[in-house]
């Protein structure tokens, strides 16, 4: 684990015990480590072959195809007109990682290879019903960088979801959850806590896209939707079955953590819904064996 981490879980602990409000709260134990990913605009061309980004044009490994989807049943596209195509439409290119390059935070992501993420950019599912499976892709590979080359993008892929290239730098921060069953739920100890939390931010800019961690959730936690969408239940009917039922999807859920979260950002020029962010979720079981493809996608929105 990178030392910078022990430094600030030290810090933190500190201000904690000093706290008149928080110091009777175990937040030390809830906080998580995560990688902050800050964004500059850049030509693709000065980009180094495997470098980093947040959108623009993956480097990929020979043989690559690039991910399509076509829900299973008719949906409504982001202007709200029935979109049923007959054939799979390209995803949009979100992120490549160069994981080598990563500092090591808790050891959960392989410490070689890249990882690369896609969205559906033009119908934004929010990811709460069954049939937003394949809306997004996220891919691993294990290979060395001079086997890597540039893709293209299809030619079906609309200009207006071909997004433009960023440089991506990195931070340690640690990041507190927005809601959770040990944290204080009154003025003003919650007043302090919400403080306390933003404060944490390495940089506390308005975009914040992360790896790992908490995320920052601008709507409800989403763990059981996320549940409910991979369990083939669709959203807000969980209260409809039984409870057996019910108790599986709440014993699930727990095993959710976010991967990556995605702010609306100028630099690649994209906005999610209404300044929204879209947060990539894996299962812990699936992280650890580099099970990447049953990654889940929420979009959430103000």
């Amino acid at each position: 684990m990178d030392p910078i981490v022990e430094q600030l879980q030290t810090a933190l602990r500190s201000d904690v015990a000093k706290s008149r409000y928080l110091s009777s709260y175990p937040l030390d134990s809830l906080a998580l480590p995560s990688i902050r990913l800050m964004t500059e605009s850049v030509a693709q061309i000065e980009l180094g072959l495997g470098e980093s980004r947040i959108g623009g044009l993956p480097d990929v490994p020979p043989k690559f195809v690039w991910p399509r989807w076509k829900p299973r049943l008719p949906r409504q596209d982001r202007y709200n007109a029935i979109w049923d195509p007959e054939d799979p439409q390209p995803l949009s290119f979100i992120a490549q990682i160069d994981l080598d390059s990563l500092p090591s935070i808790d050891n959960a992501l392989p410490s070689r290879g890249f990882l690369y993420f896609f969205y559906d950019g033009f119908c934004e599912p929010w990811g709460f019903e069954p049939n937003d499976r394949g809306s997004c892709r996220v891919m691993y590979f294990d290979i060395d960088r001079e086997d890597l080359s540039r893709a293209k993008y299809p030619a079906d892929l609309p200009e207006e979801f071909r997004y433009s290239p960023t440089r991506v730098s990195t931070s340690i921060e640690l990041t507190l959850p927005n809601y959770a069953d040990d944290i204080p739920e009154k003025p003003p100890a919650s007043e302090k806590y919400q403080d306390l939390r933003e404060s944490l931010a390495a940089e506390p800019r308005d975009v914040q896209h992360r790896l790992l961690g908490h995320p920052q959730v601008i709507q409800s936690p989403m763990e059981i939707s996320v549940q409910e969408a991979t369990s083939g239940y669709q959203q807000k009917e969980l209260a409809t079955y039984d409870d057996e039922i019910v108790g599986e999807v709440l014993k699930g859920a727990v095993d959710w953590r976010l991967l990556l979260q995605i702010d609306s950002d100028d630099n690649p020029g994209w906005m999610w819904g209404d300044s929204g962010r879209l947060y990539f979720w894996i299962r812990q079981q699936d992280l650890a064996t580099k099970n990447y493809a049953s990654a889940w996608l929420i979009l959430q929105s103000s």
